[in-house]
């Protein structure tokens, strides 16, 4: 995914998009209240995004940039049960920490979108389902990991936010080895 350099405007403005998105979902971020909160007007806010999608899709990638390198150093791994357990528990902790990049993505992920924003979260999930499983089921299609990794990024963010509600903190133990099996164990040959 090509990403440029953020300003800081265009990192208040995203932020400020993330806070609202975890408080009202993501598909309630207006325009015209996010450049109310921050002061600005709302053309100022299409100047750096062209649009709503873009503005959202900037969000995302943010968040995302947050978990890059757990990320980058998965993807040069062997995968393996173990493997995938640690990148995510990295990301499961990274969640929890950050409460609002949770209950943003999630109401994210949740959502319909324009076929450009669903085709940008495509490519990035679709990837990241290939390394999982490609190797394991070469011949599954990219429909199939899409939507395998909906389903299981949803489980994955629900399991952060019932913890965040119950400000029990993501730690390895047995209870989040049992819920990494449950959502994921179906991919790996493990009892």
């Amino acid at each position: 995914m090509g990403r440029r350099t953020l300003d800081n405007i265009d990192q208040k403005i995203i932020r400020t998009t993330i806070k609202i998105g975890a408080e009202k979902g993501a598909e309630h971020v207006s325009t015209l209240d996010l450049a109310k909160k921050l002061g600005i007007s709302e053309g100022t806010i299409f100047v750096h995004f062209k649009t709503k999608s873009n503005l959202l899709a900037a969000a995302r990638d943010y968040v995302f940039a947050k978990i890059q390198p757990a990320y980058d150093e998965f993807m040069e791994k062997e995968v393996n049960y173990n493997s995938f357990y640690e990148f995510w528990l990295k990301i499961m902790s990274l969640m929890y920490d950050n409460p609002d990049y949770t209950k943003f993505f999630y109401s994210y992920s949740s959502i319909k979108f324009e076929p450009e924003i669903r085709n940008n979260n495509k490519e990035v999930y679709v990837g990241l389902m290939k390394k999982v499983i490609g190797s394991m089921y070469p011949s599954i299609d990219e429909k199939a990991l899409y939507y395998l990794w909906i389903f299981t990024a949803i489980g994955s963010l629900r399991y952060a936010s019932t913890k965040i509600s119950l400000k029990k903190p993501i730690e390895d133990n047995e209870e989040t080895r049992f819920m990494f099996r449950l959502i994921y164990g179906v991919f790996f040959n493990r009892t």
